[in-house]
């Protein structure tokens, strides 16, 4: 027998067939995880891929600031909740598995909790300065002392708390309309760190956004502290939870204690995730469009037709024609524009879904007309 480095099976010499791995029935024959090894176990990979998905699912729809402490906690949790999955009727063997390997599995598994907060980060710092108009213009009298003009800026968005307004250093967090948490240096900070990480699929239900729209604060807040300490500050839970936690506050009190910005806040959300989907699907090509709307619509049935429908316009020109078409036209469309080396029938009931979407979208567009 010989392997194929690729695909990780066995190939007979005598017959050049593969042959599956033989997977353990018990914790106790599953191997130690090493990393500078090509796994051959297939429990292995499908315990570490589905806490890799959990942990992504968790940086999303559950972000929370969190230490090299609260990861390790994380990460042993997952595994040996995953394990004792795998292995229900020996769940303290397949737990002494977890813990043993964990360690080794760490960097691994705890990247996308740390990534979150580092791309939230990193992204405020691109936005920032110009969304708070920390720079004064060219022919500005405050141009001879940038320096004095962003210490005043930032005085005036992140002002002290006073025993009146608790939530007075929250300033920053309100659009021109005094909306909360709707500046556009928080919605693009958000969508944007979420975007370049690929995790928009992870967003899900609209109230999931909560906890991010809390992170997301606390990584600008982090960038603003910069302009009077004259420095780089790192973006941490020792240093930011307690922004995180006015946020959450404010929200709880505020926003959630009062109906009508309950309601304007849940629009605001809805909003968010939509424009989150459009992005996922605006990064796919016109084969994999389907794909998306698929997963779309099993999340959001109500608004979905509406939704694919714009972000396939935008992701391609030649679907603007869509509007006027009808569903066979739409079907015969889909297959111009489809690869031809794509066999029709591997996405044929995604794209299905797809043609029932648009169309319905068709149709009542030219209803409401």
């Amino acid at each position: 027998m010989v392997m194929d480095g690729e695909r990780g099976k066995r190939v007979s010499k005598k017959t050049g067939v593969m042959k599956s791995r033989r997977v353990p029935k018990t914790p106790q024959a599953l191997k130690d995880y090493d990393p500078r090894k090509p796994q051959d176990n297939a429990k292995i990979v499908t315990i570490v891929e589905e806490v890799e998905r959990k942990m992504q699912e968790e940086a999303v729809r559950q972000t929370r600031l969190t230490d090299q402490g609260d990861r390790e906690l994380k990460v042993k949790a997952e595994l040996q909740a995953a394990a004792s999955k795998h292995f229900p009727t020996d769940a303290a063997s397949a737990a002494a598995w977890a813990d043993r390997n964990w360690v080794a599995l760490y960097n691994h598994l705890s990247k996308p909790l740390s990534d979150i907060m580092r791309k939230l980060k990193s992204v405020a710092e691109t936005h920032y300065v110009q969304g708070y108009a920390l720079r004064p213009g060219a022919r500005s009298p405050e141009a001879l002392n940038e320096k004095s003009y962003a210490m005043k800026r930032v005085q005036e968005l992140i002002p002290p708390a006073t025993p009146e307004d608790e939530f007075a250093t929250l300033a920053f967090i309100f659009d021109v309309h005094s909306y909360p948490l709707e500046h556009p240096v928080i919605w693009n900070v958000l969508l944007d760190a979420v975007s370049t990480l690929g995790y928009n699929k992870y967003i899900g239900e609209a109230e999931s956004l909560d906890r991010l729209f809390m992170s997301t604060v606390a990584a600008i807040y982090s960038c603003l502290e910069q302009v009077p300490k004259g420095k780089k500050v790192q973006f941490s839970k020792a240093d930011h939870s307690f922004i995180y936690d006015k946020v959450d506050l404010f929200m709880e009190r505020v926003i959630y204690g009062d109906h009508v910005k309950a309601v304007l806040h849940r629009s605001y959300r809805n909003f968010t995730s939509n424009e989150s989907a459009i992005l996922q699907v605006n990064s796919n090509s016109v084969g994999t469009l389907a794909v998306a709307a698929c997963k779309y619509s099993s999340r959001h049935q109500h608004q979905a037709s509406s939704v694919i429908l714009h972000a396939t316009c935008q992701a391609s020109p030649k679907f603007s024609q869509l509007t006027v078409l009808t569903s066979t036209d739409i079907l015969s469309t889909l297959i111009r524009l489809t690869d031809p080396d794509q066999p029709f029938a591997v996405q044929g009931e995604m794209l299905l879904t797809f043609l029932v979407l648009v169309h319905s979208a068709v149709r009542h567009n030219s209803t409401s007309a």
